[in-house]
């Protein structure tokens, strides 16, 4: 991991992921770069029909101001040699500029903050973290909640659907090597597999195969995948939770009903979302 690109809007929730954003690149030497994208959409709209470039030039002034006051603010926990590059960019919305700009900038992450909210503005509205969660631009996005703290990456589980674990095995092993986190793969099943010792035995030697040293494998049968993934961190002190997002049925875009957009939303640990594996 040599680059790490983290979105703020500059509040304090955002300030949590960029202190964990700056961790992890101190912990793995990545360079950091934070960015704000300026949306000229909505309020603004108006004001630019008639004085597009002045109203352009004054919110990028703004933001480029309000961005030093926020690295002097990060600057207490983060440590006096916190100097991050910075990105000031218009675009549509953030979930699209921050997308971009790490495209541009050959990123290896994206980082941003985790947003509660209630079911119906989860439906209707999303976030940037699940937007970014659940549509990956070929840059892993790692999703922080706002109490979460970078004290390393010990353990991390792979919520995997177990048919493309070689290539999902093989694509953390690349982006989370350095750090060394030992790997728990779990398989989220709606009823239990009668072929339980099999399906282990494959899947271990599947990560095995990817470069992951003793794996662990466990099988999760429940209706409430959600609260499945919260229970298995919880009880064995998992770091992170990583996935690749799978293609939508029409059901869960109509009505939001995804794991990821759910997870997004009441996870206590940070996700890391991976480009599709075969890619």
């Amino acid at each position: 991991m040599k680059s790490i690109i983290a979105g703020t809007d500059f509040s304090p929730r955002a300030a949590s992921a960029v202190r964990y954003a700056a961790a992890l690149a101190k912990d793995s030497g990545a360079s950091l770069t934070l960015y704000h994208a300026v949306v000229l959409a909505g309020p603004h709209s108006s004001a630019l029909e008639s004085h597009g470039d002045a109203i352009d030039h004054f919110l990028i002034s703004q933001a480029k101001a309000d961005a030093q006051l926020h690295i002097e603010s990060l600057r207490l926990t983060c440590g006096p040699d916190f100097n991050p590059n910075v990105v000031i960019d218009t675009a549509d919305d953030q979930a699209s500029g921050i997308a971009a700009a790490a495209q541009r900038k050959g990123a290896d992450a994206i980082v941003v903050g985790l947003r509660g909210a209630g079911p119906v503005s989860r439906k209707i509205l999303g976030s940037v973290a699940s937007r970014l969660l659940d549509s990956p631009s070929g840059v892993p996005v790692i999703a922080v909640p706002r109490h979460a703290r970078y004290h390393g990456l010990h353990s991390a589980v792979l919520s995997s659907e177990l048919s493309q674990l070689p290539a999902e095995a093989a694509a953390l092993a690349t982006f989370l090597a350095p750090l060394h986190p030992a790997l728990h793969v779990l398989h989220l099943t709606d009823s239990p597999t009668k072929d339980a010792s099999s399906l282990s035995e494959s899947s271990l030697a599947a990560a095995s195969a990817a470069g992951w040293a003793n794996p662990v494998f466990a099988q999760s049968s429940s209706d409430d995948w959600v609260e499945a993934i919260d229970n298995y961190v919880a009880d064995h002190l998992a770091d992170i939770v990583c996935f690749v997002p799978r293609p939508h049925s029409l059901w869960e875009d109509l009505f939001g009903n995804r794991l990821i957009t759910n997870l997004a939303f009441e996870s206590t640990v940070p996700l890391l979302s991976l480009p599709v594996a075969s890619n």
